[in-house]
């Protein structure tokens, strides 16, 4: 396993903070903060000044930060610095896992341990992405199995997926076929577990590569429809044209090259209606091989001028080299050597550069046949050395195709050398190779004919089961016909005993039915009659406390005012004075709960004629003026005693508050009655105070739970600060017996007495 490798990265930094200072001082301003973040310092420069090597030593002084924020840190200042400084891009990416190593080995909590861990395993991916362009495929592979094994104790799948895909591919840059294939599995499954569908088809045009490079033709074709399939669905038109251009180099594979120049067309329109420049450039060369197998090679060198000018100009190097390659080969099928020379070798530059183990083959084993044909044979970097570092690549790679090319230029050669021996294992191997590939069309052809007689045989087997059925149906039709007339006897006995036992059934029914019918009437007797009861109780209790009650109460208040007109001493008289006033109140509380006892008085719009009634004399007793408004139209509802009177209940207590807290001089009360009764209570006095709510006093509080206890709300509006006054909202829901609707005048009252 390759370590990573940690270096300082303070000098670093600077120095290279300190050289952009006298140009982007604003952009060394924005990215200083994080720089000293990966010091464990917090840098604090004024945003109007300069950033110089003077002030940047001035503030490596500053407090640590925590190892979470320093590990990502690391990982955004390399991304900002990606790719312009790739040696500091390592060294920061190579911090943060340290960072992160450090910081989990003090056994954090669990949150900042998954921090660490997700910044680390970003940092593994990005170390080996970068190994992996500089060649070191095995280094990089060592960093995305740690990736891996952080994502996996993560739990996170879409991070998994991307670390097995670029485990994929180093795997095949180094020639292991049989574990890439393994990975870009693994990442499969993973995308069909998340459901995403782009990834799949991504995924089954991999395989579908890798399979074609190692000869499995079919299992190749079934990967590359199955992604076409899934793009066709999702609408992914790049996508379609990157399957149509795979599937049409199969097609290639196979001799159909009127099926491939089909595909190859599609691929094309659809990657210039995408505007997809680097999949125009491929299909440009796609199409040059068509028209040069086809005898047209002005126009095939036309399309693969195109194409190179878009890689060079996007830095594909892949794509140049295999451009370069082609018209490599151009030039020497038309006799220009020296030009085809010239071509061969960049393309093979460019695969070395790149690591590109497949095009290195490539461009060796054209080089050398190349100069097989020019007699340069021998020596350093001859055609037999080549050839030879050709076929050892392909056969690294384990791709046939490359094998069976390198073979076919070292039989010519072995030939021209004279050594017979060595020839015919190279011509054998070539033959080998050769099979293993073009045996794909017999092995179709022969799945075609094999398919064709079990069709043929199933079809045989199936007319003759047809016409068994169709004897066999004869026979039981008229075994049926005599079994009908046997049993018609047995029919109708059993069907007079069916229709009897329905009879009797039906009876039964009806007479349960009467009888619970009858159990119903008498229950509903019995509940109005205790209702009945209940009312005349309640009707008697209103006259005996009106009788009663009220005639004492009358009196005591009575007796009360008389006294206090003929007592002088002044405590006494305020005592009377109080004496006559509870005995008022307590008169008109128990007039009110005569009237919530009251059944004639049940319907709401008689609680909204009490409650105006109400509301205008206890208003003008105040001396406060007041606005009533109320509906024109009011549903004839029933309510209960319990509604009614807690209703009541609520706005004597909110006018009460109004009158004795609020320093008002106007109310205004809105009563409305849709598929809710909302009554409004507005004053324009001082209001609440700040932060005050339902807990302030009991008063507050009853009239919240009156109407919790009727299933509405209450709320109230407006602060003291604001000098708006208060406002009160009450909501009750109103029951579903509604009857005609009662029109009831809008009234709106406005008095001073």
């Amino acid at each position: 396993m390759t370590a990573v490798r940690p270096r300082a990265i303070g000098s670093v930094a600077l120095q290279l903070l300190c050289a952009f200072a006298s140009r982007w001082s604003g952009t060394v301003l924005a990215v200083l903060s994080v720089l000293f973040v990966v010091h464990g310092t917090a840098a604090q420069l004024p945003a109007d000044q300069p950033a110089s090597a003077g002030t940047l030593r001035s503030y490596t002084s500053a407090p640590a930060l925590s190892d979470t924020t320093r590990a990502r840190a690391c990982l955004d200042l390399a991304k900002k610095m990606f790719p312009q400084r790739m040696d500091t891009v390592r060294t920061l990416l190579e911090e943060a896992v340290l960072i992160a190593e450090q910081g989990l080995a003090k056994n954090p909590p669990a949150n900042v341990a998954q921090v660490l861990r997700t910044s680390m395993a970003e940092a593994l991916k990005n170390i080996g992405r970068m190994e992996a362009a500089e060649g070191d495929h095995a280094a990089a592979l060592t960093q995305y199995q740690r990736c891996i094994d952080i994502r996996n104790a993560l739990g996170d799948i879409t991070g998994l997926v991307e670390a097995y895909e670029l485990m994929a591919k180093a795997q095949r840059a180094r020639g292991d076929v049989r574990s890439a294939l393994d990975a870009f599995q693994e990442g499969l499954e993973l995308r069909s577990a998340l459901g995403d569908e782009l990834g799949m088809a991504v995924s089954h045009t991999s395989i579908g590569s890798l399979l074609e490079e190692s000869g499995d033709i079919p299992g190749a074709l079934e990967q590359y429809q199955q992604s076409l399939r899934l793009r066709e669905r999702i609408g992914d038109r790049r996508g379609m044209a990157v399957s149509y251009n795979s599937l049409a180099g199969i097609h290639i594979g196979q001799g159909d090259m009127q099926l491939a120049k089909e595909y190859y067309t599609k691929s094309l329109r659809l990657r210039e209606a995408t505007g997809d420049r680097t999949g125009m450039a491929g299909s440009f060369n796609n199409l040059a091989f068509l028209h040069y197998q086809q005898g047209d090679t002005l126009k095939a060198l036309q399309l693969l001028e195109q194409s190179l000018e878009i890689y060079t100009t996007t830095g594909n190097a892949s794509g140049m080299a295999g451009v370069n390659g082609n018209i490599g080969s151009f030039h020497r099928d038309r006799g220009d050597d020296v030009q085809a020379m010239e071509y061969f070798k960049r393309s093979r530059a460019i695969c070395e550069a790149s690591g590109d183990m497949q095009g290195t083959a490539i461009a060796c084993e054209q080089i050398a046949g190349l100069l097989l044909e020019n007699g340069h044979i021998d020596g350093p970097d001859g055609a037999l050395e080549l050839a030879q570092r050709s076929l050892q690549l392909g056969q690294e790679l384990g791709f046939p195709n490359l094998v069976r090319d390198a073979a076919y230029t070292l039989d010519r050669i072995h030939r021209r050398q004279g050594r017979f021996k060595n020839a015919l294992a190279m011509y054998e191997l070539h033959i080998q190779m050769r099979d293993s590939i073009l045996s794909e069309t017999n092995q179709r052809e022969a799945i075609r004919s094999a398919l064709q007689r079990d069709f043929e045989e199933r079809d045989a087997m199936r007319q003759a089961d047809v016409a068994k059925k169709e004897a066999l149906a004869t026979e039981v039709i008229r075994r049926k016909d005599l079994e009908r007339n046997a049993t018609l006897f047995g029919f109708v006995l059993t069907l007079l005993l069916t229709l009897t036992l329905v009879v009797l059934v039906i009876m039964i029914a009806k007479r349960r039915e009467r009888e619970r019918q009858v159990a119903m009437l008498e229950h509903k007797r019995l509940e109005q009659e205790g209702v009945i009861a209940e009312y005349r109780i309640r009707d008697q209790v209103g006259r005996d406390m009106h009788d009663d009650l009220g005639a004492g109460l009358s009196a005591l208040k009575l007796r009360s005012e008389m006294a206090l007109r003929k007592e002088s001493d002044p405590a006494k008289k305020k005592m009377l004075g109080q004496l006559a006033a509870t005995s008022g109140e307590l008169i008109v509380n128990m007039r009110q709960i005569i009237w919530t006892l009251n059944e004639d008085q049940r319907s709401l719009a008689d609680l909204l004629a009490y409650l105006g009634n109400y509301v205008r004399n206890y208003l003008s007793d105040n001396e406060l003026t007041f606005e009533l408004i109320v509906p024109e139209q009011i549903p004839a509802i029933t309510l209960s005693a319990q509604a009614r009177r807690n209703l009541l209940l609520v706005v004597k207590e909110a006018l009460h508050n109004v009158v004795k807290h609020a320093q008002a001089s106007h109310v205004k009360l809105v009563i409305s009655c849709d598929d809710d009764l909302n009554i409004t209570i507005t004053d324009n006095g001082i209001g609440l105070q700040r932060n005050a709510d339902l807990g302030v006093g009991n008063g507050l509080r009853n009239m919240a739970r009156r109407m919790e206890v009727l299933g509405g709300s209450f709320g109230i509006e407006g602060q003291a600060d604001e000098g708006t006054g208060t406002q009160l909202l009450m909501l009750v829901p109103l029951p579903t017996n509604k009857g005609s609707i009662a029109p009831v005048a809008r009234s709106t009252s406005t008095s001073r007495s």
